[in-house]
């Protein structure tokens, strides 16, 4: 094996910042600073994950935590753009599998529901979506968001380059001040051609003068 790791090891075994097998943390100061803290957390994975590994998240199915805990991409029911929309793409939802899944696939996307229940006592749609007009849909088309620089296209989150641009501040400010140059270059195009046409009919004037 490589000599690094068993120097790691080493460390490890004698290092103060370790989890114990209940879960509890590393008193204060028995860690060097919180990089060790955060290294030793990764270590107990298993205990602080409830067994599962690191890029999954625990889940019981349908919520009975007295069944055997499943490990999965997201925990079934979360939508992207919920406050967990750490595990799932802004478009996507999860599955009972817990596996991100596209919005649109969901099996009740774009079906026909009764009303939004705000207190979520019911729930027509699943997570990730609203009853929308009495449909099941993420968001109402031209709803923006513009933080996140989203859209709403046909009743889905869908990422705008052009929102984007816009709403970044320094995109924004280059925007007005070039707005503000053209708008006054094109005053200056203006004024001089009514010059000209004033001095042509000036001219006319002068040539029927001297006619007559």
């Amino acid at each position: 094996m490589n000599i690094f790791f068993w120097i790691n090891l080493i460390a490890v075994l004698h290092s103060t910042c370790v989890y114990e097998k209940d879960g509890k943390e590393p008193e204060i100061g028995e860690c060097s600073g919180p990089t060790e803290r955060v290294l030793a957390a990764r270590n107990a994975t298993n205990q602080l994950n409830e067994g599962c590994p690191l890029g999954t998240v625990p889940f019981f199915l349908d919520g009975q935590e007295s069944e055997t805990v499943k490990c999965g991409q997201c925990k079934p029911g979360v939508g992207g753009m919920g406050l967990e929309n750490a595990y799932c793409s802004y478009n996507e939802y999860c599955t009972d599998e817990g596996k991100c899944s596209s919005i649109t696939l969901h099996p009740v996307f774009g079906k026909e529901c009764p009303y939004f229940d705000f207190m979520k006592t019911v729930d027509f749609c699943g997570g990730g979506m609203e009853c929308i007009q009495h449909k099941c849909l993420q968001c109402q088309d031209g709803e923006i968001q513009a933080e996140r620089g989203l859209i709403c296209y046909k009743g889905v989150w869908t990422k705008s380059k052009l929102i984007s641009v816009i709403t970044e501040p320094n995109n924004l400010f280059l925007g007005i001040i070039s707005f503000v140059f053209l708008f006054e270059f094109f005053i200056q195009i203006v004024s001089r051609i009514h010059k000209v046409c004033s001095k042509d009919d000036i001219l006319k004037v002068k040539k029927k003068s001297k006619i007559s």
